[in-house]
């Protein structure tokens, strides 16, 4: 299992802690995505070399919308959803 904190995966543990101990240090696998300082400085970096930044915005994009659309919903009342169900419509 793999447990870590909420901005940017900081903090991350292999659990159990003897997986943690086998694959740190010395035994740690190769770094495989290039290591950043901070998002500004990853877009500005993405924009000089021609490279993807790390933050895209085809997956920002879609995930953004996604969380926007959810807020806009959680805010409507029950009972409009509620009639929107009796009458047969469908949410996508």
């Amino acid at each position: 299992m793999i447990m870590h904190g909420s901005h940017g995966g900081g903090g991350c543990r292999l659990l159990p802690e003897s997986l943690m101990e086998q694959y740190s240090g010395k035994n740690a696998p190769p770094e495989k995505l290039a290591r950043v300082k901070n998002h500004a400085s990853d877009w500005i970096e993405a924009i000089r070399t021609g490279r993807q930044a790390g933050s895209n915005f085809s997956y920002g994009g879609p995930l953004t919308q996604a969380c926007f659309a959810w807020g806009h919903c959680h805010t409507l009342p029950r009972s409009n959803a509620q009639v929107g169900r009796q009458r047969g419509a469908i949410y996508q």
